[in-house]
């Protein structure tokens, strides 16, 4: 949840999905299955798996893959896999594949319908305003990174308006910390001309109008916050 938020600042449209997860050990063909296209609660504990979906990207974000032994023996980190290539267009749409050294990865999305009933439990209602937060403060983190360390020259190439106008606003200007946790950035723009400087983070810093609001987060399943 708080890296879909993340992503959302930044003008990406993010979902939390469901997943099954097969592991192939390419070496011996062994499957190993993680997660469920049928996710439930127990306990307050959830039976599944879940990613981040860029819809607008093709792209999944699994930032607890290694919780998997199998994986995590590769320590290698977050798994970051796209539909790309030929295989991508024979596949169904809600299927991704990713290879790490000896280890086949397919994702498999499980459908809008049988997730979206996650929502509706105590846990993950509880932390709505957490989640959303900390998601605000890893973008304002992000744009702080970048504004850092993108050259001016290079921001044409990031494909998002929003997340290009806010590297800009902040370039060169310091970074100052919160009393509550939330991370605050030293912000410029133009007011009737006048230069203004302001401390806001990645969801109150002004865009030029041509760029869009935070994009919409689908939070289609809980996960774990990072």
């Amino acid at each position: 949840m708080t890296l879909a938020h993340a992503y959302a600042q930044l003008g990406i449209p993010a979902q939390v999905r469901a997943v099954d997860l097969a592991i192939t050990n390419v070496s011996d063909m062994t499957v190993i299955s993680r997660g469920t296209l049928t996710p439930r609660w127990e306990d307050s504990m959830i039976h599944g798996h879940t990613i981040v979906w860029l819809p607008t990207l093709d792209h999944l974000i699994d930032v607890t893959a290694e919780q998997f032994p199998e994986i995590a023996a590769l320590d290698e980190g977050p798994v970051v896999a796209g539909r790309a290539g030929p295989q991508a267009a024979q596949d169904p749409a809600e299927r991704v594949h990713f290879k790490r050294k000896h280890l086949r990865m397919t994702y498999t999305l499980a459908p809008l319908e049988t997730t979206v009933a996650l929502l509706d439990h105590p846990v993950p209602r509880a932390s709505m305003s957490d989640y959303r937060r900390r998601g605000v403060n890893v973008a304002t983190a992000a744009v702080a990174i970048l504004a850092d360390s993108l050259p001016r020259m290079r921001l044409p190439q990031v494909p998002h308006r929003r997340a290009a106008a806010l590297i800009e606003a902040v370039r060169d200007l310091p970074e100052h910390p919160h009393a509550e946790g939330r991370r605050f950035l030293r912000c410029r723009w133009r007011i009737g001309g006048i230069g203004v400087h302001t401390g806001r983070d990645a969801e109150g810093i002004p865009t030029p109008r041509f760029c869009s609001n935070a994009a919409p987060v689908r939070c289609t399943t809980w996960a774990p916050t990072i």
